[in-house]
């Protein structure tokens, strides 16, 4: 392995942290990223979170910078009834 040389660099906060917020009344107190990928073809960052702490459901977002999400109504799942 010639050439390679391990680098860290620190986290920095962003100052609108967290950028997922819980704001629909599906997602109860919280909103956990669990996987973020940038999809080069569609040039959108998308991620998978976990909307809730003890129930398996998963949220989809999209953001075009990183930092701004978009919650799509993907109609997959009706809330409450």
């Amino acid at each position: 392995m010639r050439g390679l040389v391990r680098r860290i660099n620190p986290f920095r906060k962003h100052p609108a942290n967290p950028v997922i917020r819980p704001d629909q009344p599906w997602e109860e107190k919280c909103a956990v990223p669990i996987s973020a990928f940038y999809d080069a073809e569609e040039k959108l960052y998308r991620m998978w979170y976990r909307p809730g702490i003890g129930k398996f459901n998963l949220g989809y977002v999209t953001s075009q910078d990183g930092i701004t999400w978009d919650k799509p109504a993907l109609g997959l799942v009706d809330y409450k009834g």
